[in-house]
């Protein structure tokens, strides 16, 4: 029986993938061509676990083929995240996270959001939609998901057979598969089809099927 259940953020619980998506446009809209746009919006959807930090030198390097400048990095970020803030001020959890949240907690299961967005940018979508209080921790920000789950192991006192993984990104796959935890895909492309692993189509579908999914393993 499972007792631990490890959320991503955007794309699982916030529907904000599209509102990032932009942010990252926006910021490029007046130095990239439409073929590096195409890259930056590409590799952003690709790889929806990697912090923005990590997303900005990438482009930098790659797509738009400069060094990377510190304060290049820093002045895009404030572009990105004056559009993010602008984006999230609505509604935006997906249809079912309360309604699930609730049943988690009544099965007195453990919870915790893994992100690679930072923590106070996550702690604020959920303080405004009353949701914070079913959450141990949010860990986001800059360090690694690896690195977040072996924290939760290790403050918990668990073993990875304890934990789920709710992810929608190859990265959220990536780090659940280096951490031996069992990974189920929500909302996702992620990972490919021929990564076997469990779909759902949203995060109510899950919470649905929730004591069928505490018995994996």
């Amino acid at each position: 029986m499972k007792k631990c259940i490890l959320f991503d953020f955007d794309g699982v619980l916030n529907d904000s993938v599209g509102i990032k998506t932009n942010a990252f446009l926006e910021a490029y809209k007046d130095d990239a061509n439409s073929k590096q746009l195409d890259m930056i919006r590409e590799y952003h959807l690709r790889h929806g676990g990697v912090n923005r930090t990590q997303k900005f030198r990438y482009f930098e390097e790659e797509v738009m083929c400069r060094s990377v400048q510190e304060s290049k990095i820093q002045a895009l970020i404030n572009t990105f995240e004056e559009s993010v803030e602008k984006g999230l001020k609505g509604d935006t959890l997906f249809s079912g996270v309360k309604f699930c949240l609730k049943k988690i907690n009544k099965l007195n299961l453990i919870s915790y959001i893994v992100s690679g967005a930072p923590s106070e940018e996550i702690l604020e979508v959920l303080k405004r939609n009353e949701i914070d209080q079913y959450f141990s921790e949010v860990y986001g920000g800059n360090n690694s998901k690896e690195t977040h789950i072996k924290n939760i192991l290790m403050r918990e006192n668990l073993s990875p057979s304890d934990i789920i993984f709710l992810g929608d990104s190859l990265t959220d796959y990536d780090a659940a598969v280096a951490c031996d935890l069992d990974f189920l895909a929500i909302n996702a492309n992620f990972p490919p089809q021929e990564k076997e692993v469990k779909r759902f189509s949203n995060i109510k579908e899950f919470g649905l099927e929730l004591e069928q999914v505490l018995s994996l393993r």
